[in-house]
């Protein structure tokens, strides 16, 4: 399973003058800097939480549908794969999910064909969301050897930095002032793995746990 950017967020969960405000600059010197840290820090939170804050547009790119792939068996004698029944619902990563725009399946010679609608149903009330098979229905086949299905679907709380939950929005002014209190640390892409605590307390919450 992969992602794939289709579109990037139009705006930034925080804009460059509230930004200054925060960190007590003034001078337009350290404008251009300053803008990089809040698109780097919006990257790094959407990752460490695994969502979308401002909408954006994702391709989710699977090999096959889920619980569709042959679980081998072993009992002394080698009987052939056993072959699970795919469940009827796909999580989609990068919560919330808005919608889904388009579901398409490749053959084996790389032709497209595209899931209709009226077969599923998309789930926005769930985090993460969902797409469900509606009732007698069932996935299209997938004879591609790999990435054979692409799910593009939006994400994000709104397309306006208002619509980004406060507790975002103070983790990324935290993040963006360490960073430019302590420049050395922010080397091009290799970015601190560490960030501070009261970071790490807003995003506590909204970290997926695995079980």
């Amino acid at each position: 399973m992969s992602l794939r950017l289709i579109s990037a967020p139009a705006v930034e969960p925080l804009s460059l003058a509230e930004t200054k405000t925060y960190l007590r600059v003034d001078a337009v010197d350290e404008d251009a800097y300053i803008s990089g840290l809040i698109v780097t820090a919006r990257m790094w939170v959407e990752k460490r939480i695994a969502r979308a804050f401002i909408t954006q547009t994702w391709d989710y790119i699977m090999d096959a549908w889920p619980g569709s792939q042959p679980n081998g068996w072993w009992d002394g004698v080698r009987e052939g794969p056993v072959t699970g029944s795919s469940r009827r619902a796909v999580e989609l990563p990068l919560p919330p999910l808005q919608s889904v725009a388009s579901v398409q399946t490749y053959d084996d010679a790389d032709q497209i064909t595209l899931f209709d609608a009226s077969r599923y149903l998309v789930d926005t009330t769930r985090i993460p969301g969902r797409l469900v098979l509606r009732s007698n229905q069932v996935w299209p086949s997938v004879t591609r050897a790999a990435n054979g299905i692409e799910i593009r679907f939006i994400a994000g709380y709104g397309d306006n930095a208002s619509d980004v939950p406060g507790a975002f929005k103070q983790a990324l002014y935290i993040l963006v002032a360490h960073w430019f209190e302590n420049r050395v640390q922010v080397n091009g892409q290799n970015l601190p793995q560490s960030a501070p605590l009261a970071v790490e307390a807003l995003l506590t919450p909204f970290r997926k746990v695995s079980l």
